[in-house]
């Protein structure tokens, strides 16, 4: 059986407020604290609106790398949170990577289902990216991901995606802020009935 997928640049009006009450939540904890401008910083926020928890299956950092660590389990209806950053001032690149969660599809099952997003945020000032797909866990073999794939999927992308897989019944959505070297990114991953 074929699998239906569809990655759409537009996000629904539901994901849209989702995304949007995420971003406004970092930006608010951020207000006021100082982030050195020559410092590409990304934060990261991921609302799990999953039928089970996520679970940190690995990571790849094309430019910088993680502040702290990524949560390693995001409970349902839960937020989990990290910061991303370039290294200044030789890394043009920015803050430039991509991770993968895996969680089950149906309440109680499995970690049979994925969720991938990857970001760009250039030091040059150029447009902050994010691309995003997810499916079957056996499409993301731990080790063995396409990262080639991914990155070239992120660098014809924009700052927005919503990605359905119609056999898995998953989806994920993300937005990043546009411009700036300190974004932040809000990411949601889903199961449909």
């Amino acid at each position: 059986m074929a699998s239906s997928q569809a990655a759409r640049t537009s996000i629904s009006s539901k994901n849209r407020e989702i995304l949007d009450g995420i971003k406004k939540k970092v930006h608010a904890e951020n207000a006021g604290s100082f982030q050195a401008a020559a410092q590409t910083t990304t934060t990261v926020k991921m609302l799990n609106n999953g039928v089970g928890a996520v679970k940190y299956q690995e990571n790849k950092d094309w430019s910088g790398s993680i502040f702290g660590s990524y949560p390693k389990t995001v409970a349902i209806g839960g937020i989990g949170k990290f910061s991303h950053r370039g290294v200044p001032p030789q890394d043009s690149e920015g803050s430039k990577g991509a991770i993968v969660y895996v969680g089950p599809r149906v309440e109680g099952g499995p970690d049979d289902c994925a969720w991938v997003f990857a970001w760009s945020v250039p030091d040059d000032g150029s447009s902050n990216k994010v691309y995003a797909e997810c499916g079957l866990a056996t499409k993301y073999p731990q080790g063995q991901i396409n990262w080639d794939k991914i990155e070239a999927s992120l660098k014809a992308s924009t700052s927005e995606i919503e990605y359905s897989d119609e056999f898995s019944k998953s989806e994920i959505s993300a937005s990043i802020d546009s411009t700036g070297n300190t974004p932040t990114l809000a990411v949601a991953f889903q199961v449909n009935p």
